[in-house]
């Protein structure tokens, strides 16, 4: 049956069976009595994800959370018609609801065609186990929400149409019984005694990995119990939020106030398990840890201090500096993605909402300046690029310049020389004329050596403007050249992609024994609020067994002293309250302090 007070309504309990089928075919049935429609209180805020009736029939191996579900070590069928194996849900079945009986099929039988399947009887097809349930123990399971529900582990209600054995009847050769839970009948209750902030939490997440059978008693399972039955909340941190008593806000007033918390402290006592009370304040506080005893008073319970305080041992010391170094290593992996997608965008990213970019004005500032700084960085080296280039072409016109002046030159000067050895030909040829014919009349008035060294000298002359004109030419960009030199500019080194940084530990942070965590393990107020008036008494007095020595009463003693000195210089005593010495010799001490200060 549920719980339905105390908001109870909106949280999924379970059971699983104490015998577990390792071979052959063998079923179960789950009768559904009565659907609950519990009150809701006045006023609710949020619309759940899960149904509000629920049911889940199925299986689970030994030891797995009574949340059937929770993992991948659990098959269930459930009343929305779905199947739910290796964390995939599947629409398979048909729906039930009140009045309805549903028997579930596991079949381990490997001679049988539908061999390592689980079946519900009429209304679904064989599934598949997942392989990794395959070879273990399966135990009946169910959990359930607002659902009072009838389990039948004898022979079926209703006759079948083929021969199956139920679970009552399993023989010892295909079954295998749950381990007891206690060999004497006492269950332990476990009460750590810590210092706040000093590790607190962290110990108790190893205690319970190493011990799965001991359930939490805190508000934070509370917490973790609504989150698995589908029921979220805000994580923004509020004042009145810590470790020890957390602000969920769900915006359920049921929720929100811990009225669940009642329900359990009343029902957890009959339940004989193993416990852990997770209880900060309380633990310490002498008044309130006396409460918690009482409780737990049944002969059936053992109580427990487990006292959690000084230097931890070296195994919880290198858990601590493994955390440390991942929540660097995230951090600088962060920081690395962020600056390696501005430089792949070129600039910071854009598309904000108005309320991300609230939260995110200052590093967008200093991202927008970063841009700037890159943007002229990349101007300065196109422009000394294009000067470079400017300074090539240039250099290259040049040569070319040269090149053909030069080419110009070397004809010129085999004109020249072509024209004077025509010349000196033409001379000595008209000399031996002239030697021929002397004889010849005289009366001629036609010179032709004239006429052909008038025309030599012409064409020489010529040929020297050209060259002239040439060199005039080869000459002239050189002193454009000189007259405007380029400046050199050193060139600034392309930026490399930048490598993820790996960090390591400080000495600082391997001296470190315990985590500071964002969120403190109690509230400035409550330590503020008498707490040192449990402090300064014996912490393991009033349990049943603990290690009261003289070496571990003074070791308490001065870890309790440590700590209220601390707490009261740094945080403000809510309850001071005037003392029973006179006016006249308090207000004498008063000014003594306040003048030594002035003299001092």
């Amino acid at each position: 049956m549920p719980f339905t007070d105390g908001g109870m309504q909106y949280l999924i309990g379970g059971a699983r069976a104490n015998l577990g089928i390792k071979k052959g075919r063998y079923l179960f049935e789950v009768k559904v009595v009565e659907a609950h429609n519990p009150s809701e209180g006045a006023q609710r805020s949020f619309r759940s994800t899960v149904s509000r009736n629920l049911v889940r029939v199925g299986f689970s191996t030994q030891g797995t959370s009574l949340l059937l579900g929770e993992g991948g070590d659990s098959v269930y069928f459930d009343n929305d018609g779905f199947y739910v194996a290796d964390q995939k849900r599947e629409s398979t079945s048909q729906r039930f609801s009140r009045d309805n009986v549903v028997a579930i099929l596991l079949n381990l039988d490997a001679a049988s065609p539908n061999a390592n399947t689980v079946d519900g009887v009429r209304v679904a097809q064989p599934q598949k186990l997942p392989e990794k349930l395959l070879g273990k123990p399966l135990f009946p399971h169910v959990s359930f929400k607002n659902i009072t529900l009838h389990v039948n582990f004898g022979p079926p209600s209703v006759p079948l149409p083929f021969t199956c054995l139920s679970v009552a009847e399993v023989p010892t050769a295909d079954g295998v019984e749950a381990p007891a839970p206690t060999k004497d009948g006492k269950y332990e209750v476990i009460f750590p005694v810590a210092v706040p902030d000093e590790g607190t939490f962290d110990w108790l997440d190893d205690f319970l990995d190493k011990n799965p059978k001991y359930v939490e008693l805190s508000d934070r399972a509370i917490i973790k119990w609504a989150e698995k039955s589908g029921i979220s909340h805000t994580e923004q941190s509020t004042w009145k939020h810590c470790n020890d008593k957390p602000d969920p806000q769900f915006r359920v007033p049921l929720l929100d106030d811990f009225s669940a918390r009642r329900v359990i402290q009343a029902v957890a006592p009959t339940q004989p398990r193993h416990y852990i009370v997770m209880e900060v304040k309380s633990n310490l506080v002498k008044e309130e840890r006396s409460q918690l005893l009482k409780r737990f008073s049944e002969n059936y319970f053992k109580t427990v201090a487990e006292v959690v305080m000084g230097e931890p041992p070296a195994d919880f010391k290198e858990k601590v500096h493994k955390a440390l170094l991942t929540e660097k290593q995230e951090k600088a992996t962060q920081d690395w993605k962020r600056r390696k997608m501005e430089k792949e965008q070129d600039g910071p990213i854009g598309s904000w909402s108005v309320g991300v970019l609230r939260k995110v004005t200052c590093q967008m500032q200093c991202n927008v300046k970063a841009h700037q700084e890159r943007l002229q960085r990349k101007r300065q080296r196109e422009l000394e690029e294009a000067k470079k280039r400017a300074e090539e072409e240039a250099k290259r016109k040049l040569e070319e310049l040269e090149r053909q002046a030069a080419e110009a030159a070397a004809e010129a000067e085999r004109a020249a020389q072509a024209a004077e050895k025509a010349e000196e030909e033409k001379k000595e040829g008209e000399k031996t004329e002239g030697e021929k014919g002397e004889g010849e009349s005289q009366a001629s008035t036609v010179v032709p050596g004239n006429d052909v060294q008038d025309y030599s000298e012409a064409e020489a002359g010529r040929a020297k403007t050209e060259v002239k004109e040439e060199k005039e030419v080869k000459d002239e960009p050189k002193t454009e050249v000189k007259d405007e030199p380029m400046p050199e500019v050193k060139q600034e080194p392309e930026e490399l992609d930048e490598p993820c940084p790996q960090v390591v530990l400080t000495e600082e942070d391997k001296a470190a024994w315990f985590r500071k965590k964002a969120t403190p393990d109690l509230t400035s107020w409550t330590l503020g609020s008498g707490l040192e008036k449990g402090l300064g008494e014996t912490q393991v007095i009033g349990f049943e067994t603990a290690l009261i020595t003289c070496s571990l009463h003074l070791f308490l003693t001065q870890v309790a002293s440590n700590y209220i000195r601390k707490s009261k210089i740094s945080n403000r005593i809510e309850d001071l309250m005037p003392g029973d010495w006179p006016l006249e010799l308090r207000i004498g001490i008063s000014w003594m302090c306040i003048t030594h200060t002035h003299t001092f």
